[in-house]
């Protein structure tokens, strides 16, 4: 079982990934300051991110900056693909939005036979 925070700041994506995190310490998140919060009261495993605009970023550099033993997937918008050069340094997944379910079941199996 992982701690797992999933901030997505377009909520209805949220609800279709509820089944499969069932059996994880889920966290759901569509306010950067409350998923800023989450991570420094919470260890999490696993953040993934599916950021949406710039000023969502922040958390993204609040979690390597502090939290840097958190695995991060990182998901961006379209418009936000072309930043992605500049995050190069961190250590996460890359998917374009919109991320689908099957290549996330992927990551997350990779990243629980890691963590067993």
């Amino acid at each position: 079982m992982m701690n797992i925070l999933l901030f997505d700041s377009n909520e209805f994506r949220t609800n279709e990934y509820l089944d499969f995190f069932e059996n994880h310490n889920l966290v759901l998140s569509s306010d950067k300051i409350v998923a800023i919060s989450e991570v420094s009261k919470h260890k999490f495993d696993l953040a993934i991110l599916c950021i949406n605009n710039f000023s969502e970023l922040g958390l993204l550099k609040y979690i390597n900056e502090n939290h840097p033993s958190i695995e991060v997937i990182l998901s961006l918008s379209e418009h936000l693909n072309e930043v992605l050069s500049i995050l190069i340094g961190g250590d996460f997944h890359h998917l374009k939005l919109p991320i689908t379910l099957n290549r996330l079941k992927k990551i997350i199996k990779t990243k629980m036979e890691v963590v067993k």
